[in-house]
Parts: C-alpha cells; sequence; structure tokens
C-alpha cells in the first residue's frame, strides 16, 4: 500500500509540475502577446501619424493654391466701360476682317476650281484640235 501511496504522490506531484510549467509558459505567452500588441499599435499609430501629416500636407498646400489664386484674381482691375467698349469695336473689326478673309478664300477657291475646269476642257479642245491635224495631215488612202 506504501507503495501505491507514494507512487500517487509521486504521480501528482509530477501533474503538479506539469501544471507549473504550463503557468509559466502561459505567463510567458501572456508577456510576449502584450510585447506583440504594444509593438503592433505603436507601428499602426506612427502609420496613422504619418497619414495624418500627409493629409494635413496636402490640405495645406490646397489652402495655399487657393490663397494664391484669389490674391491674383483679386490683382485683376475692373475693365472701364470706354475700354470695355473699346475692345468690343476691336472684336467687331477683328471678326469682320476674319468674315472677309473667309468669303476672299471661298472665291479664290471657287476661282481656281473654275480656272482648272477651264483648263481641262482647253486641254480636251486642243487634243482634240490635234487629233484633226494629225488626221488631215495623213495621206488619203
Amino acid at each position: 500500500m506504501t507503495r501505491i501511496e507514494e507512487s500517487i504522490k509521486a504521480t501528482n506531484q509530477r501533474i503538479d509540475d506539469t501544471n507549473k510549467r504550463i503557468d509559466d509558459t502561459n505567463q510567458r505567452l501572456d508577456v510576449l502577446r502584450d510585447d506583440i500588441n504594444q509593438r503592433l499599435e505603436a507601428g499602426f499609430d506612427r502609420q496613422t501619424n504619418l497619414l495624418i501629416t500627409v493629409m494635413g500636407l496636402l490640405a495645406t498646400a490646397m489652402g495655399v493654391m487657393v490663397s494664391v489664386v484669389v490674391w491674383f484674381a483679386r490683382q485683376e482691375r475692373p475693365v472701364s466701360k470706354k475700354h470695355y467698349d473699346k475692345l468690343l469695336q476691336q472684336d467687331k473689326a477683328l471678326g469682320e476682317q476674319f468674315d472677309d478673309l473667309e468669303k476672299e478664300l471661298e472665291n479664290r477657291t471657287r476661282r481656281s476650281t473654275q480656272q482648272e475646269r477651264l483648263n481641262d476642257e482647253l486641254a480636251q479642245k486642243l487634243r482634240e484640235l490635234e487629233a484633226e491635224i494629225a488626221a488631215l495631215k495623213r495621206p488619203a488612202t
């Protein structure tokens, strides 16, 4: 009986030792898990901070661009009525010149096509006359 009791005590001691090792391993795993989580959070925080910084820089750059455009727009002076009327007259004159040039181009194009047609007709008549002359020069048989 004492042997069995000693055997049971030894088995219980081994079970206790194993449980102790399991608890130690679990504690180490908890420490590792906490360390990994802290590192991930720190990395996430760095990435988030970098992203927020970049977005802030973009917003600032866009604000600067808008400010520059507004500044340039304010530098424009309003045109006086006289100056505006003068610009309208110049625009109208340029439009009329453009229309005149278009008409001249159309006339020249029309004349050139008429000239080509006349040249073709004259060339045809010339060939006919040359054929008649050649026929007259041939001796009659």
